[in-house]
């Protein structure tokens, strides 16, 4: 009798936890992207959020030198990210992540907007090389950078030699699918 006694007040004070976990509350809904659909070098480093403003406006402008550029925003697209899979697995590797030394943020060529099930949305930059940008921190996960370049077709757009230097696509420590290059070759 004094077992159950004791039982009893604690089963209620543990029941509004029963049934949640952080995952839950936390986990991602989905992950609007936009990227560059295309692969360039540029003399100046593109933040996160100047990729919304390239895209929205196509403009023309003409420089000192009397050269004309482009808009960016020609080679801008956007997707929304919805796999399940994808979205458990980029959540767990989030879960991982320690901040490296690197004090800058890339030259961004995607950005990622995760949007929680509790409403909050987090990006995370991502530039040609081996870190990102996420909480203002930047990071190297090579996992999650295959599964985020990989949702985006990202590697079908890169030229061959540069494949050969990702560092995600020679990380043996996890298991990945062939990636196809810009001219046909798998890696």
């Amino acid at each position: 009798m004094k077992k159950s006694i004791l039982i009893f007040p604690i089963l209620f004070l543990l029941l509004p936890f029963l049934g949640k976990s952080e995952d839950n509350e936390n986990s991602i809904e989905s992950i609007y992207v936009l990227y560059y659909n295309y692969s360039f070098n540029s003399p100046v480093d593109i933040d996160c959020d100047c990729l919304r403003k390239r895209m929205i406006g196509p403009f023309i402008d003409i420089t000192d030198s009397g050269l004309i550029e482009y808009p960016d925003s020609m080679g801008i697209v956007d997707t929304l990210l919805i796999d399940p899979k994808l979205l458990r697995e980029v959540h767990d590797e989030l879960k991982k992540l320690t901040p490296n030394a690197n004090p800058y943020p890339p030259d961004t060529r995607a950005s990622y907007t995760l949007r929680y099930k509790d409403g909050s949305e987090e990006k995370i930059c991502m530039g040609e090389y081996d870190h990102f940008w996420f909480r203002g921190r930047s990071y190297t996960n090579n996992r999650l950078l295959y599964l985020l370049r990989k949702s985006i077709d990202y590697y079908r757009i890169v030229w061959e030699p540069m494949l050969d230097g990702l560092e995600e696509l020679n990380d043996t420590t996890f298991e990945r699918e062939p990636v196809v290059g810009k001219h046909g070759m798998v890696y």
